[in-house]
């Protein structure tokens, strides 16, 4: 048998059942500010892992063309800086992987380019048998790698690297 209960007691246990208006609006206040902090967070994140993947990018590209020249001797580098075709042209895909360059115009895929010129260090030449500084053998050449990126764009973002090659 139940046993009657007195009226406020009652009251009492009805209202703590539910929210009121007040306590619902404010809550969801709350969770707004929480929700907009995290948006801008993911988009500083998005930008900042953009970053990682270009600096990824242009650490493999550099690789990939100071890899590419150092097969080559310092005088083979030497003599196509001097001539008319000072540059030599190298395109890259998204993931910094090499295209064919052989042709005048990029390939369809391409995402960065990089202009190399190579340049004599004078302060390296050893001397000939004359004892002329100046007309003897290069002993490091001196690489100004230029990566662009995107290619398509009327004004691409540019980072410069420069490298230096020994003759040992």
């Amino acid at each position: 048998m139940k046993t009657a209960q007195p009226f406020f007691i009652a009251a009492t246990r009805r209202c703590q059942r539910a929210f009121s208006l007040v306590e619902v609006t404010i809550s969801l206040g709350i969770m707004a500010f929480v929700l907009a902090g995290i948006t801008g967070l993911m988009s500083g994140s998005c930008t900042i892992n953009r970053a990682a993947a270009n600096d990824s990018a242009l650490t493999q590209i550099t690789r990939n063309v100071v890899e590419s020249l150092r097969g080559q001797s310092l005088d083979d580098l030497l003599t196509w800086s001097g001539s008319a075709e000072a540059q030599r042209t190298f395109y890259f895909a998204e993931d910094g992987s090499p295209l064919d360059s052989s042709g005048e115009s990029a390939p369809q895929s391409t995402l960065y380019r990089c202009v190399v010129t190579a340049d004599a260090d004078p302060d390296t030449q050893s001397a000939t048998a004359t004892g002329s500084a100046t007309s003897g053998t290069v002993n490091m050449v001196k690489l100004h790698l230029e990566i662009a990126w995107p290619v398509s764009a009327p004004t691409p973002s540019k980072k410069q690297v420069y490298v230096q090659l020994a003759r040992y």
